[in-house]
């Protein structure tokens, strides 16, 4: 192993565990992580692609518009620090996973752990944004991607914006599914209709209004 495969092993792996483990003001952590992503190549530079995407349409509210007013969920968030970001930008912030969240949550975020491809008891179109990165090609069972779509769209206001992410075909790990252009048409067709739809390294990064 080369120094630098060493030195990136050590930031991606014991450090980030570590900063992780702090406890300390969510945003930093998660600025932590975005600045040494940055630094690194392939995968790493990849999920900040993924959330620089992501972020580019939440942007940080001022404190005269719409403040207490938009409601974000975070799909799939229990490993992810981007709950705390999207709350400093202001959002009225939610998170949901089957799996508890890594640590308790301030009381300014809300949390739901349910499975996002079972009849969930929440209250129909409640969100203006709904974010869900590299978690659909995660879940389990035939046909369970589509079935978490359609919860998706349930829970997401007609005028709302599902923000999503999937890896490609040939970005796909071994434990998850991977889209072509025509399998994610497939995927959302009957439910949303396609805002934006790009490619950010081995993923397809998508925003998506309701079908009309």
């Amino acid at each position: 192993m080369s120094i630098r495969s060493k030195i990136e092993d050590l930031l991606t792996g014991k450090f980030l565990t570590w900063v992780n483990q702090l406890r300390l003001c969510g945003p930093f952590r998660f600025n932590i992580n975005r600045f040494i992503f940055r630094c690194l190549p392939c995968y790493p530079v990849t999920r900040n692609e993924k959330w620089d995407f992501i972020l580019g349409y939440l942007p940080y509210l001022s404190f005269m518009y719409n403040i207490g007013k938009l409601k974000v969920l975070i799909v799939g968030c229990t490993s992810s620090l981007l709950v705390y970001e999207i709350a400093r930008r202001r959002y009225l912030t939610y998170g949901l996973d089957i799996r508890p969240y890594q640590e308790k949550l301030p009381n300014s975020i809300g949390f739901f752990q349910v499975d996002i491809t079972k009849p969930l008891e929440i209250n129909g179109g409640s969100f203006d944004f709904i974010v869900a990165t590299s978690v659909i090609e995660l879940v389990e069972g035939d046909g369970a991607d589509r079935k978490a779509v359609e919860n998706v769209h349930k829970m997401l206001n007609n005028e709302g914006y599902f923000i999503l992410t999937l890896p490609t075909t040939y970005w796909k790990s071994m434990t998850a599914r991977g889209y072509t252009l025509n399998s994610f048409r497939k995927l959302i067709e009957g439910l949303f209709d396609i805002y934006e739809l790009t490619q950010r390294g081995g993923y397809l990064c998508a925003v998506l209004v309701k079908s009309q």
